[in-house]
C-alpha cells in the first residue's frame, strides 16, 4: 500500500506497482488483462502483451497503457449481472 506524501524534494521519485504474476497458461475468464512477459515464451497467447516503455512515454504509449488500464478496471470492478 502506497502511503507516502507529496514529493517536495528536487529529486524525482519513481514507483513501480506489480499487481500479480501469472503463468502463460492461465486464461482470463472475465474481461481482458494485458500482460508483460517477464521471461520465456508465451505459447498460449491468452493475453495481449503490453509494450515495454521506450523511456519517456510518448502519446502512442500513453494511449496504449490507458487502454490496458481501462481493461483491467473492467476486470477488477466487474459487476455481476443476474
Amino acid at each position: 500500500v502506497h502511503g507516502s506524501g507529496q514529493n517536495t524534494s528536487q529529486k524525482r521519485r519513481v514507483g513501480l506497482a506489480i499487481q500479480s504474476y501469472i503463468s502463460t497458461d492461465v486464461e482470463q475468464v472475465h474481461g481482458e488483462t494485458f500482460v508483460q512477459l517477464g521471461r520465456g515464451i508465451d505459447e498460449y497467447n491468452y493475453h495481449p502483451h503490453v509494450m515495454r516503455n521506450s523511456g519517456l512515454m510518448f502519446k502512442p504509449e500513453v494511449e496504449y497503457w490507458n487502454k490496458a488500464n481501462k481493461a483491467l478496471q473492467g476486470v477488477l470492478y466487474m459487476v455481476q449481472k443476474n
